[in-house]
């Protein structure tokens, strides 16, 4: 699988600064700290032994996309710096109101965490009426990580640039089609204006549960293109091209540039 274009204005320092895992057990630390602060206020003492059971991190996209995997190194770092436990949960669909519902609803005791995305603050402009009240049914607790889009292909995709791909799909309006995750995430809405801006009204949208599922589209031939985080698209970098090992080699060999 190869990366033909960065679909966010993100430095590449930005992106290959990727955390050791001493700073992920830090950081996951203070979002512990974080998490139990507002809880403490007034009642230290009964709060203390938070948390005295399971803390479940729920993710509002199906498994394999990028909030699930920083979901699953944040919950590990968090096992291993608390001697708690910590778990992930899935519950994608409808652009992620699912998942935002479920924890809308969910006791407020500080056992029920959201793992937010773009979504949590697309959807509103999106939606003429959610399940939920972004503004009143939530705290913010901390930023966990940033990640930019990108368009990728195949391997044996002929499309070597973003200019290669532009002219393939003015060629061949019929064969090219793109997995997207769902309708109002932010690849799926770069898939439209990339669309607009390059006169491509015949790329098809084929959209999925979560980038995870668009990727695996696009490994099985399904689809000729998927846009999504670069979060997601990278462990199947890594098992096409075995000799990487580092982030910082991926995106070398991806030759990931901006449109």
């Amino acid at each position: 699988m190869r990366g033909v274009g960065q679909g966010e204005q993100t430095s590449m320092r930005n992106i290959v600064a990727v955390p050791t895992r001493r700073r992920i057990v830090k950081g996951a630390a203070a979002l512990v700290a974080g998490i139990v602060a507002p809880a403490l206020i007034g009642q230290r003492a009964a709060r203390a032994d938070y948390p005295d059971r399971p803390v479940k991190f729920v993710v509002a996209n199906t498994p394999g996309g990028p909030s699930d995997i920083v979901a699953r190194i944040v919950t590990a770092a968090l096992d291993q710096s608390t001697g708690k436990t910590f778990i992930v949960e899935n519950r994608g669909g409808a652009g992620g109101n699912i998942g935002m519902e479920y924890v809308a609803r969910s006791n407020p005791d500080g056992y029920t965490i959201l793992l937010a995305t773009n979504a949590f603050s697309v959807n509103y402009g999106l939606y003429n009426q959610l399940p939920y009240d972004p503004y009143k049914d939530f705290v913010a607790v901390s930023e966990l990580a940033t990640t930019p889009n990108t368009f990728v292909v195949r391997a044996e995709s002929p499309a070597k640039s973003i200019k290669d791909l532009v002219a393939l799909a003015r060629a061949n309006p019929e064969k090219y089609n793109c997995a997207t995750p769902p309708i109002g995430t932010t690849p799926q809405l770069l898939l439209e204006l990339f669309k607009m801006r390059e006169n491509l009204p015949k790329l098809a949208d084929v959209v999925f549960k979560g980038g995870g599922d668009a990727i695996q589209a696009l490994l099985t031939g399904t689809v000729e293109l998927s846009v999504g985080s670069l979060g997601a698209a990278l462990p199947a970098w890594a098992r096409v091209t075995k000799e990487i090992t580092t982030f910082k080699q991926i995106i070398d060999q991806a030759g990931i540039a901006k449109l």
